[in-house]
This record gives C-alpha cells, structure tokens and sequence, in this order.
C-alpha cells in the first residue's frame, strides 16, 4: 500500500489503508504490533468471546448469545448436556452444546426476567441491571478475558466426527486472500518426529474417516475470515488487460492480502496464547509460504496460470512482464502437486497452520508452546488423511515434503524481491517492505 504524497512515514511503521462507514478512503499509521491487536475498544463476550454487540438482557454480550439467550427463554426450552455439563464455550463451537452456553449466559449475568414473556422486540425496560453504569463496564472489561480453556479448543483426538466426504478444492468457497509475489526463509518447523508418525499411522488403520475437533475449528476460522471479503476498491481493475504495470499490481495485491493473513492468524484457536512478540516472528518467518499456498490452492481449479485475490488471474505468457516467470513456474508445479495429491480444504487450512507454527524460529520466547500447538495440529492432520486416504498411505509425508519445496521457491523469489527493493520499486512504508526488512530477524 503506497502512502499518499504528502505523507510522512516514521521508521517502523506502515500506512494502513481503512475504509470508513461512507465509503472514503482514510490512511492510518500503524505497527506491525498494532496489526495484531484486536480493534479499539474490543471487549470480547464473557460467554464465547466474539466480538460485543451492546448492552443486552443485564451484560455486555455478541449478537448471538443475545439471540440465543433470548429465544431460549422465550420458547421455554429445556437442554441437557450429553457430557460432564462443563463443556468450552467459544466462538467456534458455541453452538455444539446449547446447555452449557445457558448455563454460561447465566452464570456471566443475562437476567431470564429481561426476556419479555409476549415477544414483542426488545427487552424488558425495568429490572436490576437494565442499564449499564461505569463501574460495571469496567468491571466486565477485567472478567471478559477469557480463560485459556474458554478461548481455545481443548486437544481431543479421539472425539471426532464424521462429515461428508471431503470437498475437493474446487468446491472450496473463500474468495482469493492470495498472491504470488511471496517468499522466505526455510520452514524446517514442518518436519515431524518418526515415531509419532509412525505411531499414529498405527492407531489410524482401518479405521473410518475421521475429522478432529481441531480441523473443523480451523476451517471454521477459514471461513469467517471470507465472509463478506468483498474487494477493495484501489485493487479493481489490478491485473486486468489493460493494466500495464503488472509488477506493481502484484505488489499492491500482495500488501492487501498480508493484511488479511494478520488478521487470519489472530483469529487462529491457540495462537492468541502465544505472546504477540512470539506472533511477529512467526508471521515474519512464513509469511511468503502462506501467500504462495493459497494463491496454488485457489489455482488448482486452473490450468497453466494462478489466480490471485478475487479471482484475478495471471497466466504464464503475461508472468513474462513481472520479471517473476520462474518463480510463477515454480508456483504452477507445485499447484500440480497439491492437484496430483488431491489435498481437500481440511489438509490445507491445517498446512497453513502448521508453516506458522515453527517452533524453530529463533528467538521465540516460549519455543515449547508453539511446539505443543504444532503437535496438536499434526496429529489431527495425520488422523484426517490416513483415515480419509487410506488408499494413499504416504500421502501426508509427501505434503510436507512440497511444503519443503515451496520454501525453496520463496527463498528465490524473496532475494527477487529483496533487489528490486534496494531499487526503489518497492514502497518503503508497506507491509510487505516491513516483513522483508523484518525477515532478517528470523534467519
């Protein structure tokens, strides 16, 4: 994102580009720190810790404990748990147990005699706590952070469901976050110890398709992060026949969708317990390799080109005027890997998370967290493919192997890119320029 002429940028901080409530364009000064805080003024909800609507039924609480409490009441429902009633309430599986959610409304402080017995809209106007005080804002604001085992998903293998046969990439939704101006260091986080592997393919045998809790956690977060991803409109026309800096596009492009993946792995179960420095680096060490897997994800629908943000394409003959054709052939031989492999949504949302999981990094603070939740997310990996593959037993060590690939190709392309930002063509003041120059950090 280029800054606007008359705009002086301090060192270490990038323009942000915002759009407010009519439409216009305003450009704000941010950290790469800043990125990873949740907005100003953010309280999450006591009970699943989406974001807060308003003031409703005697607390602070999201559109959808508003509405859940509210109908629960009103309907005169009666649930029951089918576990120990202590079931984790979060944003993405707030609606697996609605006995434990009551219970939650209850005990965080919705009042049943807000509920108006006549459904009409709203709430009653008299009862204890009807309106908020200062004190009592304030005093949510300490309670609503949330415990860990309240914000995240609680590791349990075993518990899984069964959907439907996977869908194949084509039947993915997400409009495209992607692009292919991408790269970086090695991600040797991705190896996995032999043991474990060979234990777990031990336990998975024969047995019948399987999809961890962790997995549609993760897929859950994939989607919310799509809805309503219209695009933005300095990215329209980017890329079109007529554009005749495609280099610049691809930049341009490459700053919106980083700001995308901040906000994806801020949303990520686990992540938010590793300290923010920790998140930096992580995102400072892969950020090329999850530009460069989901621009290949979103074009193995395609044939000898890739599809970028919005579904922008780029074929080979035009890659040429980047400057980047070698680096764009490379990405197309790996989209004919995860074609050829036949990796579903599940596999590739949990690759994503295990290229940002390295605990390898150096100077993570915390190096056995990040190891821990990289476990998690390989295990419920290789449960999901050797039970849903068991036709293609080596099917998950071969993944890995092409994300060791992909790592190769970003090392290529960042040292492109490294060049033609000692050249000028790359501005100074965006996130991209800040995470190359941040880069070295990490290796």
């Amino acid at each position: 994102m280029v800054a606007p002429a008359s705009c002086t940028v301090p060192t270490g901080k990038v323009v942000h580009m915002m759009q407010s409530k009519d439409g216009e364009q305003i450009y704000k000064m941010v950290t790469f720190e800043e990125l990873l805080e949740p907005p100003h003024g953010f309280m999450p909800c006591p009970i699943c810790g989406d974001h807060v609507s308003g003031y409703h039924y005697g607390i602070y609480s999201c559109e959808s404990c508003k509405g859940f409490f509210k109908r629960t009441v009103q309907n005169k429902k009666v649930f029951v748990c089918h576990r120990q009633a202590d079931c984790n309430i979060n944003v993405t599986n707030r609606k697996k147990c609605p006995a434990c959610r009551f219970k939650r409304c209850l005990v965080k402080g919705m009042k049943l005699e807000a509920i108006r017995g006549d459904r009409t809209r709203g709430g009653r106007s008299s009862y204890d706590g009807c309106t908020p005080n200062r004190r009592n804002v304030k005093q949510q604001r300490r309670k609503s952070d949330l415990p860990m085992e309240v914000i995240t998903t609680t590791r349990q293998p075993a518990v899984v469901s069964q959907p439907p046969a996977a869908p194949s990439p084509g039947q993915m939704a997400p409009p495209g976050t992607h692009v292919v101006t991408i790269l970086t260091v090695d991600n040797s986080g991705t190896v996995v110890d032999v043991e474990q592997t060979a234990r777990l393919e031990s336990i998975t045998a024969h047995v019948p398709p399987q999809t961890p809790q962790l997995l549609e956690d993760l897929m859950t977060v994939e989607s919310l992060m799509h809805d309503n991803d219209e695009e933005e409109d300095c990215c329209k026309g980017k890329l079109s026949e007529s554009d005749t800096n495609l280099f610049a596009s691809l930049l341009h492009i490459a700053d919106h969708c980083l700001y995308k993946i901040v906000r994806w792995a801020r949303n990520l179960p686990h992540f938010g317990n590793v300290s923010t420095d920790d998140q930096i680096l992580l995102l400072q060490n892969c950020w090329a390799e999850l530009l460069c897997l989901c621009t290949s994800w979103h074009s193995v629908r395609g044939q000898d080109e890739l599809r970028l943000s919005h579904d922008k394409v780029l074929s080979m003959k035009r890659a040429q005027a980047t400057g980047m054709a070698d680096i764009i052939q490379r990405l197309l031989d790996f989209t004919e890997h995860l074609r050829r492999l036949e990796v579903d949504c599940y596999e590739y949302v949990a690759l994503k998370v295990l290229m940002l999981l390295s605990p390898d990094v150096k100077n993570l603070q915390d190096e056995s967290l990040v190891r821990q939740h990289q476990d998690h997310v390989t295990e419920a990996l290789m449960i999901y493919t050797n039970t849903h593959y068991p036709q293609k037993p080596n099917k998950f060590c071969e993944m890995l192997v092409r994300l060791t690939e992909l790592s190769r190709t970003c090392v290529l392309g960042k040292e492109l890119l490294n060049q033609r930002h000692s050249s000028g063509e790359i501005s100074p003041h965006s996130l991209l320029s800040e995470l190359l120059k941040g880069d070295i950090v990490v290796q």
